[in-house]
């Protein structure tokens, strides 16, 4: 055996050398991907909540946030956070904030001051928001807007986690 290995040209060694690492290769490769295949779908079969970060950008709104900023903050949903950004208000709305952040560990607000020299729109502070959101997936509303339940979050987010399996 040893005999016919040494006539063999150096060019077909490399040759079948290379064909045995590639299908090695091709076998590891195909392997892992079930792994991981299997366990991704077992994830998200476990645990349907993708964690979210809901965003809403309000200017003098302190009275639509203390009407429905609770019910966003009591979703039933393990893992979101709420970010409001606070557009160069002139009411109490940094108040309500305040009170919010103390009430809730899954609240967080940024402001946005008046600048007498630029004046912005809403773009800016869903910019802003965005940038502060800590997770990928990102649900937007409006302070005015209330959710039908506290299973909101829930329907809202199931969609990405049926996304992810396909």
């Amino acid at each position: 055996m040893l005999e016919n290995l040494i006539t063999l040209p150096i060019t077909d060694i490399i040759f079948f050398s290379a064909t045995a690492l590639l299908a090695f290769r091709f076998l590891y490769d195909l392997i892992l991907l079930i792994t991981l295949s299997r366990k991704e779908k077992q994830f998200v079969q476990k645990n349907n909540e993708i964690p979210v970060s809901i965003i809403i950008c309000a200017r003098n709104e302190s009275e639509n946030l203390k009407k429905h900023l609770p019910t966003i903050c009591e979703q039933q949903y393990s893992n979101y956070e709420v970010i409001v950004v606070n557009d160069a208000s002139e009411d109490d709305t940094h108040r309500v904030l305040m009170d919010f952040d103390n009430q809730y560990t899954h609240f967080r607000y940024t402001h946005i001051p008046k600048d007498p020299k630029f004046d912005h729109n809403k773009k800016l502070a869903l910019t802003i928001g965005i940038k502060s959101a800590k997770y990928d997936h990102i649900l937007l509303t409006d302070a005015d807007c209330i959710p039908a339940s506290k299973e909101w979050l829930k329907e809202m987010s199931a969609r990405l986690a049926f996304k992810k399996i396909v």
